[in-house]
């Protein structure tokens, strides 16, 4: 019962906190402009792969067996998790001002966000997970798409820039931050961190390849980010963004469900619910085909003018192939601890999107730019999508 109850909150979490941030984008594009609105995706791009170095993968490795250590050994975890997190932080800073100081390579904005870079550091989310206290976490989760929805409708209002949002961002997470902090403090931990050479060494051997897995997940949105702003300005990047924002939206579904069942999973692996699980693919096939029906709406809805058909349906097949290799990646085989290969298929795919790139760009005519992006994105996920259902075929047979 406490499972199903678990599965519900995490639900909750999934479809109302995620999806209820596509509300404010036509608010954000209507007020800030297509442009600037993109400016603001590049800044949330370029922080969100710094958040997956100082994460360092533990939120997913401390999810499986934290829960079975005694309270005493459980505060030793957190405090030297902690401490790594401050050290992989101050030193993420420390690079981030010497190449702005010394090349200019990214505008000050940046560090508007410097809230988001220190909930990553006290988070704690696989706290929350591994002790099934899902209600807490989607309460935090909320709580905080609501102080910033709330702040950013008032003060953008009042003030028409870039930066307003990215202040109202970064103190919503300062907010929640505050919250794990009084949620530890209730529990019976503290949040003071542990600074031991020996345990920054044995985190950073023991998640690697974590790290790798979320470095690379993270990683091929960014790259779309990255290369259409650099190819084809800011109002390209705010545009195709809506495309990638209502991917992710769709996402939060599979994602509820990877983790509830991970820890699971570990422990008894039930085939038939793994089967029941592979229903996420038709599932997908017809939400896509309810946003394409739909796309013009949609379109009117996030302020956006036009974009290519063709952009649209291939966006909607990385949508049910992401979808599908999240599935039997996250799932099966990391429940049955063959996580590496989880990790070495992202990294592959990951490794694959330059030559990708260079060789239909060298080769091939495209109806638009859009699609040169949009088709070396869908390549790469196949070819992580390829290799999981080979490997999920072979371990499979052993059930």
């Amino acid at each position: 019962m406490k499972n199903l109850i678990n599965v519900w909150w995490m639900f909750l979490m999934q479809i109302f906190v995620y999806p209820i941030q596509l509300f404010i984008i036509p608010y954000l594009i209507s007020n800030l402009g297509i442009a600037l609105y993109g400016s603001y995706v590049v800044y949330l791009a370029i922080v969100g792969i710094l958040i997956p170095f100082i994460d360092f993968g533990t939120s997913i490795s401390l999810q499986v067996g934290f829960s079975n250590l005694d309270k005493k050994s459980k505060q030793i975890v957190i405090s030297e998790l902690i401490g790594f997190k401050l050290a992989i932080a101050f030193i993420i800073i420390c690079v981030m001002f010497f190449l702005k100081l010394t090349f200019n390579s990214f505008s000050w904005n940046i560090f508007y966000l410097l809230g988001w870079i220190i909930y990553s550091v006290y988070s704690c989310d696989f706290y929350y997970l591994s002790e099934l206290k899902n209600k807490k976490l989607f309460l935090r989760q909320f709580y905080q798409k609501l102080f910033f929805f709330s702040s950013v409708f008032v003060l953008l209002f009042l003030y028409n820039s870039v930066q307003i949002v990215l202040m109202c961002l970064s103190f919503s997470y300062i907010m929640i931050t505050y919250l794990t902090y009084k949620d530890f403090k209730k529990y019976g931990y503290h949040l003071s961190p542990t600074f031991s050479f020996k345990a920054i060494l044995n985190t950073l051997k023991n998640n690697l390849l974590y790290f790798a897995n979320n470095f690379a997940t993270v990683g091929f949105s960014s790259i779309n980010t990255y290369f259409i702003e650099y190819n084809l300005g800011s109002k390209a990047i705010g545009r195709f963004s809506v495309l990638e924002s209502l991917n992710r939206a769709c996402l939060s579904l599979i994602s509820s469900i990877n983790s509830v069942l991970f820890p699971l999973l570990s422990k008894e692996i039930n085939k038939k619910l793994f089967l029941k699980g592979l229903l996420i693919f038709p599932i997908y096939i017809c939400i896509s085909f309810i946003i394409y029906l739909n796309r013009k709406l949609i379109f009117d809805f996030f302020k956006i003018d036009y974009i290519e058909d063709s952009t649209v349906v291939i966006m909607l097949i990385v949508l049910c192939f992401d979808a599908l290799s999240r599935f039997l990646g996250y799932n099966f085989l990391g429940s049955i601890g063959k996580g590496n290969i989880v990790n070495v298929t992202n990294i592959i795919g990951l490794i694959s999107y330059f030559p990708i790139y260079f060789i239909l760009k060298n080769n091939f005519k495209f109806e638009t730019d859009f699609n040169l992006f949009a088709i070396t994105y869908l390549i790469s996920i196949t070819i992580v999508l390829t290799t999981r259902i080979y490997h999920n075929y072979y371990y499979l047979k052993k059930f």
